[in-house]
């Protein structure tokens, strides 16, 4: 994808080849601005979740086509970490990444979210292990 940033640790050299794993990415802030200018209310949260194999970071905004409420706000923000913590404890870290870079996890969470009230769109802005 366009506009990502992604960061990457040497995990071994064998000849000629270098073996990196895969740390995090981010979005890049111009994509994240031109893509949330469409809607008009937006519940953004960073949450640290346990995966299998350490901990993962990751920061998502959920946007809405109509103004809403802060109680649906919220209830947005709650249903998602839910969702995603039980996401994070079936799975390893770099599973769910790949997943992110998928769009697999957004369309899920943007079902999960869609029984509060419907959704717009589901963007996940970064993705960090912690090790």
């Amino acid at each position: 994808k366009q506009s990502l940033s992604v960061y990457l640790i040497n995990d071994s050299v064998k000849g000629t080849s270098i073996q990196t794993k895969l740390l995090g990415f981010n979005m890049g802030a111009a994509h994240v601005k031109r893509t949330t200018k469409r809607s008009k209310s937006k519940a953004e949260d960073a949450f640290e979740f346990d995966a299998k194999d350490g901990k993962i970071t990751i920061k998502y905004i959920v946007m809405t086509k109509v103004d809403c409420p802060r109680s649906v706000l919220r209830a947005y923000r709650l249903n998602a970490r839910e969702f995603l913590t039980s996401y994070c404890k079936e799975n390893s870290a770099s599973e769910v990444m790949q997943y992110v870079l998928k769009n697999q996890l957004q369309k899920d969470l943007k079902i999960i979210l869609k029984k509060v009230h419907p959704v717009f769109n589901v963007l996940i802005r970064t993705v960090r292990t912690k090790n």
